[in-house]
């Protein structure tokens, strides 16, 4: 029998041949020579029957997964990816939506290093889906594929940058797409371009923390490259909408708003910037460490001398931290700022106390004396005793009026 048998598989093999080449569309005589060649392990016959009975087949699809199949067959048992590629472009070429056979052609395409024809097949498989009218989401991971292949294994970004932008423009949501082409407009040169695709991306961006990287890359590539502060600050503000506490972003914004304010030809406009800045640093001291938030809320107040909710929290770290020689001058520039405002006649007590203190009696008599003339008893006894301290006996009955006036 083992003498015999290999003799009785070949007398099936060609009984079954002679009876497809009279008649080719024998359905069965191939399903018969097709697991007979299965059976015995004969996977090159196997593939060529397959391979001719799909070039007779009619149908587009049924022909494309047979080529497929026959593709597979040659690949991995006769080893011979080039042929089994060719195989996967033919299927290709009947069905170019075939997945399974651009997923396979694709795979072997890389493992050989072949990029160029990999790039050519993209390239062939976009025009022809394009043409059937597929769905623009497939349409945009081919071309966003090839713009991939010519970028990072061919090194032609020139060439990238056009599929980059046929991916996003087919999908607006993907990222990679944009992300690729950005890259490579930065690395021209065309920074203006990369700037509307690093927006682009950022509202494309599905994860938070990400599209506020993005966007502070955005603001930094206007601010820094662009000499546009206002398209900066755009950014930064969108980013705040997705992280409202965020403390770089918040960081980057004031100084930016600074910067601006600083170069300022309108005083209104570099008023409404530093206030704005002002804001964004007092939001930064609520939350930070004391040490860090009396920086902050001294920053706020180089920016805006009179801003009230800085100099509040900084008085009550100045107690806390143990530093009151922090004050005294933030008070000078709160009443040189906002004089008239609630809070000023307290702050004119704090400073005069604190100029009592220093042994400065002349300042102090110029905080106390608005305060008397708005009858503070408080400040009536203390400029009682300025007054004689400096010699100026008149002014003391006026004190003592105000003083006698307070008595029950």
């Amino acid at each position: 029998m083992i003498v015999f048998a290999p003799l009785r598989m070949d007398n099936t093999a060609d009984q079954l041949i002679a009876r497809l080449r009279a008649q080719p569309d024998d359905a069965a005589a191939f399903s018969a020579l097709r697991a007979h060649y299965q059976q015995i392990g004969d996977f090159a016959s196997l593939a060529n029957l397959i391979e001719g009975w799909a070039g007779r087949h009619t149908d587009a699809n049924t022909a494309a997964t047979a080529l497929t199949e026959a593709g597979e067959l040659v690949h991995r048992y006769l080893g011979d990816p080039r042929r089994a590629a060719t195989l996967y472009e033919q299927a290709l070429g009947r069905r170019p939506s075939h997945d399974e056979a651009a997923t396979r052609l694709e795979t072997i395409l890389e493992e050989s290093n072949d990029p160029s024809r990999l790039a050519a097949m993209l390239e062939r498989r976009g025009l022809a889906l394009a043409q059937t009218g597929a769905d623009a989401r497939v349409l945009a991971r081919i071309h966003l594929k090839a713009g991939q292949v010519w970028h990072q294994s061919l090194g032609r970004p020139d060439k990238a940058v056009g599929f980059y932008r046929k991916a996003f423009e087919a999908d607006p949501s993907l990222v990679p797409a944009i992300y690729g082409a950005r890259e490579v407009y930065k690395a021209a040169g065309n920074l203006k371009a990369a700037a509307s695709l690093y927006e682009m991306e950022a509202r494309a961006e599905p994860d938070p923390a990400r599209r506020v990287a993005l966007l502070r890359e955005l603001a930094q590539l206007r601010a820094d490259d662009l000499s546009d502060l206002a398209g900066a600050l755009s950014a930064l503000e969108m980013a705040l909408t997705q992280a409202p506490g965020d403390l770089s972003v918040l960081h980057e914004m004031a100084t930016l708003l600074l910067r601006r304010a600083e170069a300022a030809q309108e005083p209104r406009a570099a008023e409404q910037d530093r206030r704005k800045a002002a804001d964004a640093l007092y939001q930064m001291a609520q939350v930070v460490p004391a040490e860090h938030g009396v920086a902050y809320c001294e920053a706020a107040l180089d920016a805006v001398a009179g801003h009230e909710g800085a100099l509040e929290l900084l008085e009550r770290l100045a107690e806390s931290e143990d530093r009151p020689e922090l004050l005294p001058l933030r008070w000078v520039g709160y009443l040189s700022a906002s004089g008239d405002s609630p809070g000023a006649n307290e702050r004119r007590w704090k400073l005069g106390e604190a100029y009592v203190t220093a042994g400065q009696a002349q300042d102090a008599i110029v905080c106390f004396e608005p305060l008397l003339s708005q009858g503070d008893a408080r400040a009536a006894e203390a400029l009682i005793a300025l007054y004689r301290q400096v010699g100026r006996e008149a002014d003391v009955p006026r004190a003592l009026e105000v003083v006698t006036a307070a008595l029950p």
